[in-house]
């Protein structure tokens, strides 16, 4: 059985809130070394600040659980609207094709 896609996501978003060497922490979710969004833990008020840069949207959230949501949706949207296929070369550089998704019939 596969592991949930959020685990991962909320363990992220939990080493932030314990990460205690400064009042915030910031952290980058990538999807293919795309920035996809950013989640700031703000440990004065216990928020998370999320931004999707795109379409560009801002929410803040009190709860891990809602933050990884936006995470994982985020992610997942990026992910269904691009066709990746991963290819190895002869020398072993990997090395992804994009096709866009979106719109197809």
């Amino acid at each position: 059985m596969e592991e949930s896609m959020l685990l991962p996501i909320v363990r992220r978003l939990n080493a932030m809130r314990c990460d205690t060497s400064g009042k915030r922490q910031r952290r980058m979710f990538e999807q293919f070394g795309i920035p996809v969004c950013e989640v700031t833990y703000v440990r004065e008020s216990d928020e998370f600040i999320f931004v999707r840069f795109r379409p560009q949207e801002r929410f803040c959230f009190d709860s891990i659980d809602l933050t990884a949501i936006e995470v994982y949706d985020s992610l997942y949207e990026l992910r269904h609207t691009f066709k990746f296929k991963k290819s190895v070369d002869e020398q072993g550089n990997a090395w992804y094709i994009i096709t866009c998704c979106y719109g197809a019939v």
